[in-house]
């Protein structure tokens, strides 16, 4: 056994300098890229009139996060906006599938939109671009001439992230692609001084900024109507049980959120299933297909319905109750001014997660979950005042932080 620990210090010993000569060379690679962009784009800006903008786009659950910045910028004279559609990704198959509903959602938005399979030369294609803003931060997920460590080479690149993390020892901000990135729009000032300690050296430079204009899901969250009935409920399970990545209660209340609904008539009941949920589930043998199907005819039995909504924020329009799993629509639903029910795991939370903690009703089981639903749906609301303090002093620095990304971008390029 002391061998077995001896060797395995040795290792560790050995792979820590071999780790950091790797990180070196990354560094070094991506100053290089960086550098050549920012001269490439010194040299455009005197032949062109418009900022070139490409998003990446697959899920349409996400674009919520980046599509007031788009709409911006297709207004602007000053910039070239263009969606690249990149088929879901099968996460059942490990594979990039065929186009879906998604190609027909974003061809909504840019009637111009451009198909993978349209592209011939991606270097060249690329290259058009000043700047690239990706929709998540998982390159595996993409065709591999579009992941970051590629794209860099030809152009900038942008993120606002896709999610606000719940925990501490969260996995979004994962250096493996923020190293790639020039411009982060990050979702609070906390998470602009974490990245900036990650990547000092390439801060310091100036070849990579992390700054906090605001978040643009909270923008839009913050400009809904927040007339409350208490009568509509939505529950958000979450998609994986791994108290890392999730920390999910599926199971253990999916039938009683059935019975709840078909027990109560004077409310209506909607469940939001996070969209890997039933594949994660089949994929862990946690669930058959069979039983997926069955589940679903009695959510119809039990007069609850499922929400497919790819726009959340019209499911939050018609919803007055959250209860939800540990997730990022936690914080956006919050901003609603409505009260949520959160079902809590073991965690050490993040930066906004312990904002809005005292403003949340915290349920441990599915009896103390119908406690809080009886008070709630009679119109008693303890909390309320404290989630209107919480937003006030906040979150109110959100709002315009659509028009505050573009305005960066476009002194970034006129710099």
């Amino acid at each position: 056994m002391k061998r077995v620990e001896k060797t395995m210090v040795m290792n560790q010993l050995i792979k820590k300098p071999i780790q950091r000569i790797y990180r070196l060379f990354k560094d070094m690679k991506l100053d290089i890229y960086a550098r050549k962009n920012i001269r490439r784009v010194k040299k455009q800006n005197k032949k062109s009139d418009k900022i070139k903008v490409l998003f990446i786009v697959q899920m349409p659950e996400l674009w919520d996060k980046q599509r007031k910045v788009f709409e911006i910028m297709k207004k602007n004279n000053s910039f070239e906006p263009r969606l690249l559609i990149v088929p879901k990704y099968d996460f059942l198959n490990n594979t990039i599938d065929k186009y879906e509903d998604e190609l027909m959602f974003y061809l909504s938005f840019d009637e111009n939109a451009i198909k993978i399979n349209e592209i011939d030369d991606y270097k060249s294609f690329i290259s058009l671009y000043d700047y690239v803003f990706y929709q998540r931060q998982y390159n595996n997920y993409l065709p591999e001439w579009l992941r970051s460590d590629n794209v860099v080479k030809y152009s900038k690149i942008c993120y606002i992230p896709y999610a606000t993390p719940e925990i501490k020892k969260t996995l979004l901000y994962d250096k493996g692609f923020y190293r790639y990135v020039y411009l982060g729009f990050l979702e609070s000032q906390n998470a602009c001084d974490i990245m900036r300690r990650k990547f000092k050296y390439n801060h310091r430079k100036g070849i990579q900024k992390f700054i906090f204009e605001g978040y643009p899901a909270f923008e839009t969250m913050l400009n809904q109507n927040s007339k409350c009935l208490y009568n509509r409920i939505l529950w958000a399970p979450r998609w994986s049980y791994d108290p890392i990545i999730g920390g999910s209660h599926f199971f253990e209340y999916c039938d009683k959120i059935n019975g709840y609904a078909k027990n109560t008539p004077s409310v209506t009941v909607c469940i939001r299933p996070h969209p890997l949920m039933f594949d994660n589930f089949i994929k862990e043998n946690r669930m058959t297909q069979d039983d997926v199907d069955t589940y679903m005819n009695d959510v119809k039995d039990s007069n609850t319905t499922i929400d497919t909504n790819a726009d959340i924020y019209h499911t939050f329009q018609n919803t007055d109750i959250l209860i939800s799993d540990r997730s990022s629509v936690i914080p956006m639903f919050f901003l609603t001014g409505k009260p949520v029910i959160y079902c809590p795991i073991d965690s050490d939370y993040g930066y906004l997660f312990q904002t809005i903690m005292p403003g949340l009703y915290v349920a441990n089981t599915w009896d103390e979950i119908e406690k809080v639903l009886k008070a709630l749906t009679c119109g008693i609301d303890e909390l309320k005042d404290i989630r209107k303090t919480i937003i006030d002093e906040s979150f109110r620095n959100c709002l315009n932080s659509s028009e505050r990304i573009v305005s960066t971008i476009y002194n970034d390029y006129y710099e």
